[in-house]
């Protein structure tokens, strides 16, 4: 019998199990399934698609590329791996996984006998792929040992599921600049309440016009609910000073009652007496009267715990949740915002009693993103999905206790709908009807009008498509400088592109693989890089005029920023996890002399900059409690630090040409947000954006370049009963 051996832990082949020194450990089925195939091929890279195709062969691994990603949570947590500095499974990101560890390979001892835990572990959620190892039935035999010894638990709530067919027909028709941002059903089922620039919208079904009613001034609306008998809507909003605020409107006329501030995602119980809602910090969740009165803590989750999903049970005596518990990264905890970044984010559902704040009802590895209940204790959940294929959405099914919030079945996927993002989901209570907003969008680079004084950005347009994104302008802010697609869909090429052309202008005839495009000081030539497959990054630099582009620079994991005075550029080296170093970067000669290094954990994508003089650099880090920015300067090594008045991730800087403040992008709890910030870290919103992106201003400081998708966000719905 084979046995692996990766540090003090042993995988038991022929038992399928495994040890720390000898001792059993716990681990459920499908994160030991994936933990044997990894180590069968430590040393390779796997990834998440040929992952998804051995452990659930039958199914598409496009809906299951996110359950490898919980399978390899789930066994970074029992062998006590960081993905940040990982022992033995590290991230390819964009790609899948690799078992970095040494392992043995022995025989096991045949008299030897495996201790069996006193605890069986946990059955997976979904079925897994046959094995022809022949300790597999042991699990199996343990399982129905497990279910006879607990009276078959659940199987007399247990029902039939009715087939549920989700065909969604488009129900609004907003544009990109009037996106829609959520969305309710009333609980009749006739008439659809929206939410979009202007404020809140009612439509009947059947109804070609539709009804605008009184709303609060809002940066945006998150999320509505309506009361049980139609007449009041609550709305979970953001206010312009960035405090999260629920209101009650009235669906007949009346000016808006604000019950809450520094509260958002607000729902209303069934008989419409409370409401439950979670504070700033996201990891509470609490109730009061439906006025906002007496509130008081239900359930408190630890500090990075946030709860996404707020549902009621049926009897109004639980709240059904997701909660979601970022993962840790060099001390500090922040919540994942790609796929790849989902490794050590533990989702699971829970169920709190409303009255005493005790957990009724847990499942592990549930990830929501948006829920309702439907009749006969069903409970639809969606999410969306950031794969290989772009953005979609899975629907799932599960049955529900009434009196408890326990899962009697396991989730079933009855949707995927490809290309398309949830955001809102909501059924009516009296026939199932649903009313859902999606999105899709087209990729491109933009450009506005900054006014910085209003803090808005005006007039924006789209200057190409594509995949890309800005990183100059010409000395006469007349033309944009970027990488992008928009020409070659499957290779990038750095452009430059007037304001007033339709057409990019191509500045390099290379193979493809160009990025980062620089102006540099003397306005005359640009900076570009190239990366090679064994991630060398090469720095290059082109003439406008003219001419081939000539190799000033090469190493890993650089990058470059030039300011608009002087000569040199200056380029940003990590020395290890913990060190920064900066050099000047001569446009013709290369890497010239060192200029300081500083204690850091910065990664280099976007998230530092250079003073217009070159005599600074600010940078900013997704890993601090409190987003900040960091000033150094080059010649001395002076700090300074500006706290910033938000608590988002901020994700870039991009130094403003007169050098008295930065656009910066932050990763909010809705999306992504541009922001002008000044001296004293006073920030001022600009524009919300559908993707990850970045802010360059032009010289003059009248407009901003940066990356965004042409969006089509609009309310669908599901008018069958489902």
């Amino acid at each position: 019998m084979s046995i692996l051996r990766f540090g003090p832990f042993a995988l038991h082949t022929e038992r399928f199990a495994l040890t720390r020194d000898n001792e059993p450990v716990e681990i459920p089925a499908v994160p030991l399934e994936v933990l044997t195939l990894l180590l069968s091929k430590r040393g390779d890279l796997l990834t998440r698609t040929e992952m998804a195709q051995t452990v659930w062969p039958e199914s598409d691994p496009a809906d299951l590329t996110h359950r490898i990603n919980m399978a390899v949570n789930r066994i970074r947590s029992t062998l006590g791996d960081d993905p940040a500095n990982p022992t033995y499974i590290q991230t390819v990101i964009g790609k899948g996984y690799r078992f970095v560890a040494e392992v043995s390979e022995a025989e096991q001892d045949t008299g030897t006998e495996l201790a069996v835990p006193a605890e069986v572990v946990e059955a997976p959620l979904a079925p897994v792929a046959q094995s022809n190892r022949s300790g597999w039935w042991m699990f199996s035999v343990a399982a129905l040992i497990l279910l006879l010894g607990l009276g078959f638990f659940g199987v007399r709530h247990r029902k039939t599921a009715q087939p549920l067919t989700l065909e969604f027909v488009r129900f609004t028709t907003n544009t990109n600049e009037n996106r829609v941002t959520a969305a309710a059903i009333s609980p009749d089922g006739r008439c659809v309440a929206f939410a979009d620039a202007d404020g809140v919208v009612l439509r009947g079904e059947n109804d070609l016009a539709a009804r605008r009613l009184q709303t609060p001034e809002a940066r945006k609306i998150e999320r509505l609910a309506w009361s049980p008998d139609g007449l009041h809507l609550l709305i979970s909003s953001s206010a312009a000073n960035e405090v999260h605020q629920l209101w009650m409107l009235s669906t007949t006329g009346g000016a808006p009652s604000l019950l809450r501030e520094h509260a958002s995602l607000g729902t209303i119980s069934p008989d419409g007496s409370m409401i439950a809602f979670t504070p700033d910090a996201h990891s509470e969740l609490w109730v009061a009267g439906a006025a906002g009165e007496n509130p008081r803590r239900v359930f408190a989750g630890s500090p990075n715990d946030s709860f996404p999903v707020i549902l009621w049970s049926a009897d109004g005596k639980r709240l059904l949740l997701e909660r979601h518990t970022a993962f840790q990264s060099d001390g500090h905890f922040h919540s994942p915002r790609t796929e790849d970044e989902i490794e050590g984010f533990h989702p699971a559902y829970l169920a709190v009693d409303v009255a005493t704040g005790r957990i009724a009802a847990t499942e592990d590895n549930i990830r929501m993103g948006a829920a309702c209940l439907l009749a006969e204790g069903r409970m639809l959940f969606a999410r969306a999905e950031e794969t290989d294929y772009g953005a979609s959405t899975s629907f799932w099914k599960v049955s529900v206790d009434p009196h408890t919030g326990v899962f009697v079945s396991a989730p079933e996927k009855v949707r995927y709908w490809e290309g398309m993002r949830l955001h809102t989901l909501s059924a009516a209570s009296q026939n199932g009807k649903l009313a859902a907003v999606f999105s899709h969008g087209r990729p491109g680079i933009y450009v506005g009008s900054l006014d910085i004084s209003g803090g808005r950005l005006n007039s924006v347009h789209l200057l190409v498509g594509g995949k890309g994104g800005p990183h100059g302008w010409t000395t006469d802010s007349r033309a944009v400088l970027f990488e992008s697609n928009a020409v070659d869909l499957h290779r990038y090429h750095i452009y430059k592109q007037a304001l007033t052309s339709h057409e990019p202008e191509s500045l390099t005839v290379d193979q493809g693989g160009e990025s980062l495009p620089r102006l540099t000081p003397d306005g005359h030539s640009i900076l570009f890089q190239t990366k090679s497959n064994d991630a060398t990054i090469s720095i290059w630099h082109l003439d406008l005029a003219g001419g081939s582009p000539s190799l000033i620079h090469q190493g890993s994991q650089v990058e470059y920023r030039c300011p608009s005075m002087g000569k040199d550029c200056v380029l940003g080296i990590p020395q290890d996890s913990q060190h920064f170093s900066f050099w000047t970067l001569d446009p013709l000669r290369g890497k010239q002399k060192q200029l300081i290094t500083i204690p850091a954990s910065w990664k280099t994508h976007g998230d530092w900059d250079v003073s217009p003089d070159g005599s600074n650099v600010a940078l900013v880090s997704q890993e601090t409690s409190q987003p900040e920015i960091h000033l150094v300067e080059l010649a001395s090594g002076k700090t300074q630090e500006i706290l910033l008045s938000f608590q988002y991730p901020v994700t870039a800087i991009n130094w403003m040409a007169n050098g008295e403040g930065w656009i910066v992008a932050a990763s909010t709890s809705f999306g992504n947000e541009l922001y002008y910030v000044n001296a004293k870290g006073t920030p001022k919103p600009l524009r919300e954006t559908a993707t990850y992106t970045w802010g360059v201003p032009s010289p003059d400081g009248s407009k901003l370049a940066f990356a965004d998708l042409d969006v089509d966000s609009n309310v669908w719905l599901l008018p069958a009963n489902p």
